[in-house]
């Protein structure tokens, strides 16, 4: 009820007949203990193998598929990044980066949370994807993630659209650019799955802490319990 609708806390008591502190507590021992056990249903492919089907036939080795979706907060909160010694205030958001198989749309990957202002390029570095991915594989995303080169000190390759050069592309580019546009709908989609969760599409308190939300977004394992977005 938490995750799918968002119940206030108040509510839940309510409905319960029990102190809104033992729903915050019961909150607080289970979601961590749900993404225990949720988390093997989240896996990155070791295989270089990829679909051969159109419009994957001209960009072979295609086994993910990376975007970023966001969680809102009602007042600006102050975290200190992983890695990095910047403590970033005066935002927010929250961003995750996730990424999807080409063949099923399940997602293989989820990151923890980053200041909502860091750039895509900056949670591709610091996400943990870069640990995974394996040599040969193809990662597929949109212009944002300008990170071809950490891609390639791993040994596999990020493609993304195309930028204009004086105005325009080559033939080859703009096709190669359609291409990728069209497969990306496959992630939005199963980003939508995610904002079917209430919890990430409402804000949240600032007061919510930090390792809750990140256990929160396994949620992307419970959305690859549905149906595969295969036809999507």
């Amino acid at each position: 009820m938490k995750l799918k609708q968002n119940f206030p806390q108040s509510d839940l008591a309510f409905r319960f007949g029990i102190d809104q502190s033992n729903v915050s507590r019961v909150l607080q021992q289970w979601i961590p203990m749900l993404a225990i056990h949720f988390k093997p249903l989240i896996q990155w492919p070791n295989t270089t193998f990829g679909p051969t089907s159109p419009p994957y036939d001209v960009l072979p080795n295609s086994v993910g598929i990376i975007d970023g979706t966001e969680v809102l907060f009602n007042a600006p909160v102050t975290w200190k990044l992983k890695n990095h010694p910047l403590v970033i205030t005066s935002h927010t958001t929250v961003k995750y980066l996730v990424a999807i198989d080409t063949f099923t749309g399940v997602f293989t990957f989820v990151s923890p949370g980053f200041s909502g202002n860091c750039s895509d390029r900056f949670t591709v570095e610091h996400s943990g994807l870069l640990d995974i991915v394996q040599p040969g594989q193809r990662i597929l995303a949109d212009k944002g993630y300008t990170a071809r080169d950490l891609f390639a000190m791993k040994r596999c390759f990020l493609t993304i659209p195309s930028f204009l050069l004086d105005g325009r592309l080559s033939g080859q580019e703009a096709v190669q650019s359609r291409l990728i546009a069209s497969v990306r709908i496959k992630v939005e989609n199963a980003i939508k799955r995610i904002k079917d969760f209430k919890i990430f599409t409402e804000t949240l308190s600032n007061r919510t802490n930090k390792k809750m939300i990140d256990d929160m977004i396994i949620v992307c394992a419970l959305c690859n319990l549905k149906p595969t977005l295969s036809n999507a």
